[in-house]
């Protein structure tokens, strides 16, 4: 049985699609979904380096732990590049997102707008006495807010799911290498450490 709260995420998950797909379908449909696709394919570029940040720590503490100098100073290079890869990622990200919800807002603002000065609806909010105040700021605030979270949203559930998945796999592939020993015994548990890690959380 589908419990209110469930019925209401579900209604509101509907509700987000029906106001999102006609901008993704309208004369820009183009360079709207070009920006969105670039906004994900950024997000996902932002998981890879988390993934290489994970990787490099490997390699940079056996360096540590080996006294190995030649090889220390490779991976602060690595971790330069990293980290300069890490800040135009972000920036340019930063900067396509932005561009997105720009777009989508002033679409979405004057259909909306049109739509309320078509026919007397803005006359009749005139003559009522509790009438809403300011329905062009108010339109505009709601739009706002309704492109912002569906972009942080729906790329945040994507990386996250990214995320999910990339980790899960590294921590099976450690597993492997590290089998599970207690008192003296090895233990054949196959990605022990990704059970551990959701028993943990």
């Amino acid at each position: 049985m589908t419990t209110p709260s469930k019925r209401s995420l579900w209604r509101s998950l509907k509700d987000g699609i029906r106001l999102a797909r006609p901008y993704f379908g309208s004369s820009e449909r183009a360079m709207a979904r070009a920006l969105f696709i670039g906004v994900i394919a950024l997000q996902l570029a932002m998981v890879g380096i988390d993934v290489a940040i994970n990787h490099w720590r490997g390699a940079f503490f056996e360096a540590l732990q080996q006294r190995n100098g030649g090889e220390f100073m490779r991976q602060m290079w690595i971790y330069c590049g990293i980290g300069v890869g890490f800040v135009l990622v972000n920036t340019f990200q930063t900067y396509v997102t932005q561009w997105l919800s720009i777009r989508w807002r002033r679409w979405m603002s004057d259909g909306l707008a049109a739509r309320w000065l078509d026919g007397p609806v803005h006359y009749r909010l005139q003559v009522m006495g509790d009438g809403p105040d300011n329905p062009d700021q108010r339109i505009a605030e709601d739009v706002r807010s309704f492109v912002r979270l569906a972009i942080s949203l729906t790329v945040g559930l994507i990386g996250a799911l990214v995320s999910l998945a990339s980790f899960v796999f590294i921590l099976w592939e450690l597993s492997a290498k590290a089998p599970l020993t207690s008192l003296g015994l090895s233990w054949d548990l196959p990605g022990y450490l990704v059970w551990a890690a959701l028993a943990y959380a």
